[in-house]
């Protein structure tokens, strides 16, 4: 792998590198029992191999627009390891691939970087668009018995992101937020376990389109006493299980209140701290 930069002037940074892969998977499996009696034998043996190589570029630009602002984008290319799956032990069992593919990534982003009021508010914020190619996800076996890996073609997710962090002009209280909107949909018509066919702008599973966490947090010391408490309310959206219609079920789609308080000693033998967690 290698990276360079470079400053066509003090406040704009260029950077470009990549890296290099190669990799290489091989399996041997020997079943034996009950389960490949079907198969006429108790014993069944199987070897598999999967092999990739390639090369993955990125890019990155950055400017300080001035102390208090910076803006940056990039784009990288990235990847992920092919496998094997378990084979069936039932021989000629062509009902799910005994190997899928490497899955490869573009990845887009440019984005906001503020520092205001002395730094005190510090707030985030990126758009972001990826560009998926044979994207992995699991699914079940056609008995349920199981779950395999296979190769959804091509995917697209693109969406916001933003966080924000402020001091409060109350000496220990900080209010801190993180928010996500991401659409996440198959590129293209990928037919799942059951058969059905699922056209392209069908959602991703286990991605809800909206996220948030929002957290107040006070802090004091009085005398030898330290103290502080806490309290987070969290959102996540709903979203799908599965690709495969007869399988999938609605998911997530739930609010959180979580609160804690924690006293601390640190003038005294072992600095001990007592801490209370209410979950909801």
């Amino acid at each position: 792998f290698f990276e360079a930069s470079y400053r066509p002037f003090r406040a704009f940074k260029l950077t470009a590198g990549g890296r290099a892969y190669r990799n290489q998977i091989t399996s041997f499996t020997d079943s034996r029992g009950l389960l490949v009696i079907p198969s006429g034998s108790l014993e069944v043996q199987a070897r598999n191999a999967q092999k990739a190589e390639g090369f993955n570029p990125k890019a990155s630009a950055s400017w300080q627009i001035n102390g208090d602002l910076l803006w940056y984008a990039n784009a990288s290319h990235g990847f992920q390891f092919g496998g094997l799956n378990l084979p069936s032990p039932i021989p000629g069992d062509n009902t799910f691939p005994t190997t899928f593919k490497p899955s490869t990534i573009w990845s887009y982003e440019t984005g906001l970087r503020t520092d205001a009021f002395h730094k005190t508010l510090q707030f985030d914020i990126a758009a972001f668009l990826l560009n998926w190619k044979d994207m992995q996800i699991q699914q079940n076996t056609p008995d349920g018995i199981t779950t395999y890996t296979a190769n959804v073609g091509r995917a697209r997710s693109k969406g916001l992101e933003s966080s924000l962090r402020w001091l409060t002009p109350v000496k220990g209280l900080i209010l801190i937020n993180a928010a996500s909107y991401i659409r996440a949909k198959v590129a293209e018509p990928f037919t799942a376990t059951d058969g059905t066919v699922l056209p392209v702008g069908s959602d991703l599973p286990a991605a809800p389109r909206l996220q948030t966490a929002t957290t107040l947090s006070y802090n004091t010391r009085i005398g030898d006493l330290r103290t502080g408490a806490m309290l987070t309310f969290s959102h996540q959206g709903h979203a799908i299980s599965s690709l495969s219609r007869s399988e999938s079920l609605t998911i997530y789609g739930y609010n959180t209140l979580d609160f804690s308080c924690n006293l601390s000693f640190p003038g005294m033998f072992l600095a001990p701290t007592f801490t209370l967690n209410a979950n909801n």
